[in-house]
């Protein structure tokens, strides 16, 4: 979810639950009690599909940067270096 959400706007979710992060679901998404139905899971991805080229590149490269520091801060924690 924290990466779908990213597509909306900066969020960090502190956990997975589904039922602790209804509310910024909801205030980013315009979805109300999401519980990932396959109703609720098409209407987001819809909602994402709407957005301005301009904004999905944006998160798109916020994605891909998180994703580069991940890797380096699990090669740390892995390797040490």
């Amino acid at each position: 979810m924290q990466i779908m959400l990213l597509q909306f706007g900066d969020v960090l979710l502190k956990n997975q639950g589904k039922k602790t992060n209804r509310a910024v679901i909801e205030q980013m998404t315009g979805i109300q009690n999401y519980d990932a139905y396959e109703a609720q899971i098409r209407e987001l991805c819809s909602r994402i599909d709407e957005l301005p080229e301009n904004e999905l590149t944006s998160c798109f490269d916020s994605m891909l940067r998180d994703i580069q520091k991940f890797e380096k801060d699990l090669e740390i924690i892995l390797f040490g270096h």
